[in-house]
């Protein structure tokens, strides 16, 4: 049928789009069947993480090797003050049994969430998944999800802050190292965080977990108030009022401050 007899919603409590009435509703559903529908057209932009200009730009620079106490692993300090730790594993895996061609690497500081005023506390938790939402470089999430998917990543390269660490994790392929290694690259000097891309992040939480409810997540952060635990992150109804607090130039100053100094940084490979 061209008009459906029953209509749903879904909005987290208080939503002004809950106001609608229903015959207003089904107007726009009558205006939308009339209007043409024309076919879509694949974006014409090259969808490259980083131009040859760019990686042909980037100059070699003095290694320092070091001393490590790490059994069989080798230790070396680069010209930015970055650190960089390899060690070998002849027994790493992944997935089904073993797996050598793959490599993990997380490169880590020892500054976190507790770093900023308890009144950031929201903007710095999220930072990193309000940056997933919004994209790296010169690209949106979805072009980015484009480009990964072409270049047949598997594994994921990913930032993360903690109350007392930040950082990126990995685990990749042996051929997606350059891929990786240029994510890397643009999760630090590139973040791209936009205002239309932190407003459906918010709604996104507002709407899933009001729509779940999640009485234990509440029980458990109730708890978490009496026996106070530095590392435990609020969930459910905490979590959604925390959304409030979250200001978006706190966001960005806050990742700026924790990513913008390699030599904070320690990367471990094996």
């Amino acid at each position: 049928k061209e008009e459906p007899e029953d209509i749903s919603m879904v909005a987290y409590k208080d939503n002004r789009e809950l106001n609608n009435p229903e015959k207003k509703i089904r107007t726009w559903i009558k205006e939308v069947i009339r209007l043409p529908v024309e076919p879509s057209v694949p974006s014409t932009r090259n969808l490259v993480l980083m131009d040859d200009s760019l990686t042909t730009a980037l100059k070699k620079t003095p290694v320092k090797a070091l001393e490590t106490e790490i059994s069989g692993g080798k230790s070396y300090l680069l010209e930015n003050g970055l650190r960089i730790i390899l060690k070998s594993s002849k027994e790493n895996t992944s997935g089904k049994g073993k797996d050598k061609s793959r490599l993990l690497f997380n490169g880590f500081s020892k500054q976190g969430i507790d770093c900023f005023p308890k009144e950031d506390y929201y903007s710095a938790l999220n930072a990193t998944e309000i940056l997933r939402n919004s994209g790296v470089g010169k690209f949106n999430k979805f072009e980015l999800e484009q480009i990964i998917d072409r270049q047949g990543l598997k594994g994921f390269v990913s930032p993360y802050i903690e109350s007392d660490a930040a950082g990126i994790k990995a685990n990749i392929a042996l051929k997606d190292l350059e891929t990786a290694f240029q994510l890397v690259y643009l999760y630090f000097t590139s973040p791209n965080f936009n205002t239309t891309a932190f407003d459906d992040w918010t709604t996104q939480q507002q709407i899933y977990i009001a729509y779940k409810d999640y009485p234990t997540e509440n029980f458990e952060t109730k708890i978490r108030e009496v026996l106070p635990d530095d590392d435990f992150i609020p969930k459910g109804q905490k979590f959604i009022e925390g959304l409030e607090q979250i200001d978006l130039d706190k966001v960005k100053e806050v990742y700026q401050y924790l990513f913008s100094m390699p030599g904070n940084f320690t990367f471990l490979f094996s």
